[in-house]
């Protein structure tokens, strides 16, 4: 009788290539103690987190790029936001907010390792998956006020991931005006969960006096 052939293992995951722009983001920040807008991946090296506001901003530093050798850092952020001149302040607060909870949640998320953080002697951190736990949840609840998938995924494209409203109108056909409108509905809702404004309904019962 012929032996069973042994099952074959797995073949191990291959370590994708960093591209040469990205090292030169990653050691930017480096330089400048920014280490919150990286994240280890499963080969254990320090990436960008893609999707995120952070990850679109480009870090520049003159001199090979060494602060120590007398670099001076620049960094270029562009805010598709600022553009909007339309927006009120309620719905840039609330745009900002939801950005933040949405990088911290995206940034801590997808960190290796992270709920093994261990300090003081060996103690575990539990300070950070409980902030991360909480920062989710939010998070959830944010894209229920929201109301829509559509009015969700404008959101999350132009405020969270930093794309115009030009190059999301040809990502989806859609034109700008209507773009405009979702995005404004989407960050009054937003403005209502985070607290900054209150409900319409609220605000015609203080009228009226009910």
């Amino acid at each position: 009788m012929r032996k069973p052939k042994a099952a074959k293992k797995p073949a191990a995951p291959k370590m994708p290539k960093i591209k040469r722009a990205e090292k030169d983001q990653i050691h930017a920040r480096r330089e400048l103690g920014h280490d919150f807008a990286l994240r280890q991946d499963q080969f254990g090296r320090q990436r960008l987190v893609d999707g995120t506001m952070e990850a679109t901003r480009v870090y520049e530093i003159s001199n090979g790029g060494y602060v120590a050798l007398g670099g001076v850092a620049r960094i270029r952020n562009v805010d598709p936001l600022k553009g909007i001149s339309s927006l009120t302040n309620d719905q840039r607060d609330a745009a900002r907010q939801y950005r933040d909870v949405f990088e911290y949640a995206t940034r801590e998320g997808m960190k290796t390792g992270s709920m093994q953080e261990r300090v003081d002697g060996g103690r575990i951190n539990v300070d950070t998956p409980q902030r991360l736990a909480v920062a989710h949840a939010s998070l959830s609840l944010a894209r229920e006020k929201i109301g829509h998938w559509e009015i969700a995924l404008v959101i999350d494209k132009v405020v969270c991931e930093g794309m115009s409203l030009r190059e999301l109108a040809e990502t989806t056909g859609d034109p700008r005006e209507a773009l405009v409108k979702l995005l404004k509905i989407g960050l009054d809702n937003l403005a209502v969960f985070f607290q900054i404004t209150r409900p319409r309904d609220a605000k015609k019962g203080a009228k009226t006096g009910r």
